[in-house]
């Protein structure tokens, strides 16, 4: 009989630790799955691309009537018509030009009427004078800018007014000024073509129709054109070799507000980028500005509109 009891008693005790362990298993998968569903499901706090470094706050806003066609990254191809807004910020290269160099040789016009949005304007007037000073030669022209419609138009090429990336006033053609007539590049210039693919990134610009992308861009032999998308889109884009067209749909099929792109810049500065679909009237998660009174966390942003049914936000967290 004492035996038995012994026995009954050691298989008790080795039922009643399974059982420990298994509750505590239990309890275990309970509280990660608690915690995966509170990091996913609080969509107004928390960390950003699963990390916890960054404890950003996010409120809502607006899309307004017309942000899918402003911005860097919107798209104007063959099969993205693009109607200018009237709140597209023009400036005139001239003028420009004219106010923000230091009285020594810059860069030329074929005449002064070229103009290029604000923000594009700052950054191309930087490269250009830079370009200048690197490379000790003075010659590069714009040879043009934004157009019209109507400018589109009256070229007569095959590109139909309305999907020409000119509209956007975000890209330039730039040409070799050599005696009365300006040339494109060419052997004797290659310094200023080499200098601009290995820089122009650092101002926000890249080739908009690269050689080997035609299939994708629709234009070929337009590789002397310059567009502005930002520098940490054009830093992104020139390390993974992708042209406009396959980076916004790369943002559009892998990001979120939640789950954004992370890119690190020359400088070290670095940027969270995400796609959100939306158009007029539609709302999206952007980062609170007033997140901290002390302003600890408070990140600047920017929005674009991709002219693709979307836009995408770059927050510079660092």
């Amino acid at each position: 009989m004492d035996f038995l009891e012994k026995f009954d008693k050691q298989k008790l005790q080795k039922i009643t630790l399974i059982v420990i362990a298994a509750l505590t298993l239990i309890a275990l998968l309970l509280l990660l799955a608690i915690i995966v569903l509170s990091v996913e499901g609080n969509s107004d706090r928390g960390g950003i691309l699963g990390n916890n470094d960054i404890d950003m706050e996010f409120e809502d806003i607006t899309i307004e009537a017309s942000q899918d066609r402003l911005g860097s990254l919107v798209l104007v191809n063959d099969t993205h018509k693009y109607d200018i807004p009237e709140e597209l910020n023009l400036v005139k290269i001239f003028d420009y030009r004219a106010s923000n160099s230091d009285g020594s040789s810059t860069y030329n016009l074929t005449d002064s009427s070229p103009r290029l949005e604000a923000t594009a304007m700052t950054y191309l007037h930087r490269m250009l004078v830079q370009l200048g000073k690197d490379t000790d030669n003075h010659s590069i022209m714009i040879s043009s800018a934004f157009r019209t419609h109507e400018d589109q138009a009256n070229l007569g090429t095959s590109i139909a007014a309305g999907y020409s990336d000119s509209h956007t006033g975000l890209i330039v053609a730039l040409t070799v000024y050599k005696g009365v007539s300006p040339y494109l590049y060419d052997e004797s210039n290659s310094a200023l073509e080499s200098w601009l693919n290995q820089n122009c990134h650092k101002y926000g610009f890249v080739v908009r129709y690269p050689a080997d992308k035609v299939e994708i861009t629709g234009v070929d032999d337009y590789t002397y054109a310059f567009r502005y998308v930002g520098i940490p889109h054009a830093k992104y884009m020139v390390d993974n070799n992708l042209c406009l067209e396959e980076y916004v749909e790369y943002l559009k099929n892998n990001t979120s507000y939640n789950e954004p792109l992370s890119i690190t810049v020359s400088d070290d500065s670095v940027y969270y980028v995400y796609y959100t679909e939306a158009s007029s009237g539609d709302v999206i998660k952007v980062p609170a500005k007033t997140a901290n009174p002390d302003g600890s966390m408070n990140f600047d942003y920017t929005i674009s509109g991709t002219n693709d049914g979307g836009v995408v936000v770059t927050v510079k967290v660092k």
